[in-house]
């Protein structure tokens, strides 16, 4: 006989069969407080045999720290398996009620390194072209609501919503994903560096959607001419190139004048 185990709540498995674990109405075992899809995860059990499969591409589940990616994984033992905001705990034997004790909270931020500003990553960190982002990307090319960071499966989890896709380390990001310590995010051309340790030095916290900290989180971006500028919150280096070009078209303006007079 063999046990799940998640708060003080207990579940026991059968000889043979498979438990779906969800918070859904469809799920054999029902699990509504620890933040899960309504189909999660399927536990198979075959004698003594025990394996666990995510339920679907979708859903995040972390066993002994491993993300599991489309294949099943055999259980051992006390394994701890992570999932939405639970922590799970597989025992061959009735576990005591404290064994799955719940977890703390994580802690985490995104780097931009170019401008120098750390993001500390809340319940639900969206990042992308809209103002109403925690993280706003001032690139033509970033989609209005690109990418979103949530606390899940003990840790954190990167999920692409853009159509343009988002890169991490470099390669397309197919499936939500448990993110390490040092992955480099890139949406459109920011780069946003993953650390779960408090930015020290010349590094700035940024105050989560403080309107009076957000210069210091934009960063240089191309416009749609292709011209580089680093946006400023009273948007002042756009005045400045407005101002320039009508300064220019006055002096031609005059010197042209001159010319019409004198020729």
């Amino acid at each position: 006989m063999a046990w799940l185990a998640v708060g003080t709540t207990m579940q026991e498995l059968g000889d043979d069969g498979e438990l779906l674990v969800g918070s859904g109405p469809e799920a054999q075992w029902r699990v509504t407080s620890a933040g899960l899809s309504p189909s999660h995860f399927v536990v198979s059990v075959r004698g003594q045999n025990v394996t666990l499969l995510p339920a679907s591409r979708d859903t995040v589940v972390v066993i002994n720290g491993e993300q599991l990616r489309g294949t099943s994984r055999p259980l051992v033992d006390g394994a701890a398996i992570h999932a939405g905001s639970g922590r799970f705990l597989f025992s061959r034997s009735m576990p005591p009620r404290s064994a799955s004790d719940e977890p703390a909270a994580a802690v985490g931020f995104l780097v931009d390194d170019r401008v120098g500003v750390a993001h500390p990553l809340g319940p639900s960190t969206l990042i992308g072209r809209d103002a109403s982002n925690a993280i706003v990307v001032r690139d033509p090319t970033a989609s209005r609501f690109h990418a979103d960071v949530r606390p899940e499966a003990g840790g954190f989890v990167l999920r692409s919503l853009g159509a343009s896709g988002t890169q991490l380390n470099r390669q397309p990001l197919e499936t939500p994903t448990l993110l390490a310590e040092g992955d480099k995010i890139e949406v459109a051309f920011a780069v946003l560096r993953f650390t779960s340790v408090q930015p020290t030095g010349d590094i700035v916290i940024a105050t989560p959607r403080a309107a009076t900290n957000d210069a210091a989180g934009r960063r240089p971006t191309l416009d749609t001419d292709g011209v580089v500028t680093v946006n400023k919150a009273n948007g002042a280096s756009r005045s400045t190139r407005v101002v320039q070009i009508t300064a220019g078209v006055v002096v031609f303006a005059v010197v042209w004048a001159i010319w019409w007079w004198v020729r």
